[in-house]
């Protein structure tokens, strides 16, 4: 909990005080307040928080629905909006840029806390949802690429890995599909290289 930075985007200061210090209490760390969506905007490149708390109505003339769709798509970071106002038309606004939040004006701690817990919980698991993703999808091009045709040496039977390198068909292997392999000995090499010796063990490892 504590190591979350957290950015307050709120132009009432006495309102965004009360937020500040209603966070430093149950542990977490606010580490720049904001009291338009521009500087918002800055300061969320420049320190890159794990989460904003964002006011909806903001004073100057980019509300804090259009800054917080330029931060997410720039720095995916979530947002919970702040805000008074319950009509259709602010609500459909808000809802179209995924908020994580979505608090209303007077608010408990008790609310503030649970929605940064979830907002926060919910980041992390689209953080390793995305990162399986890409591991399953390099998997997948890993395992086509060697469903291709492969350069392999006649002689030496090593396998071209880029057009400069070569590597052995084991280290090839190993590299593309992140597997480890075990040595044995097949029935026909047994009869050839240990004729009479029924004792070799074809799983043995090297």
């Amino acid at each position: 909990m504590g190591s979350a930075r957290i950015l307050i985007v709120e132009d009432e200061i006495v309102v965004a005080s009360h937020i500040r210090i209603e966070l430093k209490e149950i542990g977490y760390h606010v580490c720049s307040l904001a009291t338009s969506g521009r500087e918002a905007i800055k300061i969320a490149e420049s320190e890159r928080p794990d989460l904003i708390i964002m006011d909806i109505m903001l004073s100057e003339e980019m509300d804090g629905i259009e800054a917080a769709r330029h931060i997410s798509s720039r720095f995916q970071t979530p947002v919970i909006y702040l805000s008074a106002y319950t009509d259709d038309d602010f609500v459909e606004r808000a809802r179209e840029t995924e908020p994580f939040g979505y608090l209303l004006k007077p608010f408990r701690s008790r609310e503030l806390h649970l929605n940064v817990e979830m907002a926060l919980h919910k980041h992390r698991m689209e953080v390793q949802r995305d990162i399986l993703v890409r591991d399953i999808k390099d998997q997948v091009e890993q395992i086509v690429s060697l469903g291709e045709l492969l350069p392999i040496c006649i002689y030496c039977k090593s396998v071209s890995d880029t057009p400069d390198t070569w590597k052995n068909l084991e280290d090839y292997v190993q590299h593309h599909l992140n597997v480890k392999l075990s040595h044995g000995i097949c029935p026909n090499c047994t009869d050839k290289f240990h004729p009479g010796k029924d004792g070799v063990d074809s799983n043995t490892q090297a």
